[in-house]
């Protein structure tokens, strides 16, 4: 599809020091409509390596490593700022601190073991994310574009990232 460019953004390369959920392959898809970065099962050194990077915003995270907690796993949020997070995971599995983090900047959130798979789709209107078992689905209208002061955060008061509520649809 014309537009839509994808970077490998790990492992860094003759990373052989990182643990293997580290060495995951971390890949950023970006395309006219926004952009999903997906993380593997990347930990603190993976998240440490993400977070040198220059890029700091992204519209869909697969949340690293089952969404368990990781040190460095509030920069990341931070960072990418992402409007929804998919968290593909067993039920019980993941960590009260980092369902926590994603409560307190108001992310989107959509769990495998609840929705089942999980279909995104990016277009000019915004995101839809759709879960097949659960028959759920999510949109979030397109971000409008920042006017963020040099040196500023880009974020609301508030701490979400979104320009409106979601809108969830059963």
């Amino acid at each position: 599809e014309p537009g839509i460019a994808w970077e490998v953004l790990g492992p860094p390369g003759g990373a052989l020091h990182l643990s293997d959920n580290d060495a995951s392959l971390v890949l950023l898809v970006r395309s006219p409509w926004g952009s999903v970065l997906l993380p593997g099962d990347i930990e603190e050194g993976g998240i440490a390596h993400l977070l040198r990077r220059g890029d700091d915003r992204v519209d869909v995270l697969a949340l690293p490593h089952h969404g368990d907690f990781s040190e460095g796993m509030d920069l990341l949020l931070d960072r990418f700022r992402p409007r929804l997070v998919l968290v593909s995971a067993r039920a019980g599995f993941g960590s009260p601190r980092t369902e926590a983090m994603l409560a307190e900047r108001g992310i989107l959130v959509l769990r495998t073991f609840e929705e089942g798979a999980v279909t995104v789709e990016l277009t000019g209107e915004g995101i839809t994310a759709r879960g097949f078992r659960s028959g759920r689905t999510a949109a979030i209208p397109r971000r409008t574009p920042s006017r963020t002061p040099p040196g500023g955060t880009g974020r609301s008061p508030s701490g979400g990232g979104a320009s409106s509520p979601p809108r969830r649809n059963r």
